[in-house]
């Protein structure tokens, strides 16, 4: 009985080992970061480029949608 725990003790301890290898050698995740990090930098300056145009078309938006709902609630 013994024997049998000392077996599933090391073949669980090599499994955990080699796991935890292939986590720490694995680097998809790192591309993936970079790239994200860079289309949010594009984001950012693209919003900074055309702000007032952004600006201008919420406001827009948003008198439509307060116009709509304002004439929707006095009939």
């Amino acid at each position: 009985m013994l024997q049998k725990l000392d077996a599933l003790y090391f073949s669980g301890k090599t499994w955990l080992a080699c796991k935890a290898n292939q986590f720490f050698r694995k680097e998809d995740g790192d591309v993936n970061i970079v790239s994200i990090v860079v289309i949010i930098a594009v984001v950012i300056v693209l919003a900074g480029i055309f702000r007032e145009q952004i600006k201008s078309l919420i406001e827009t938006l948003v008198q439509g949608i307060t116009g709509k709902a304002k004439s929707e609630l006095e009939i």
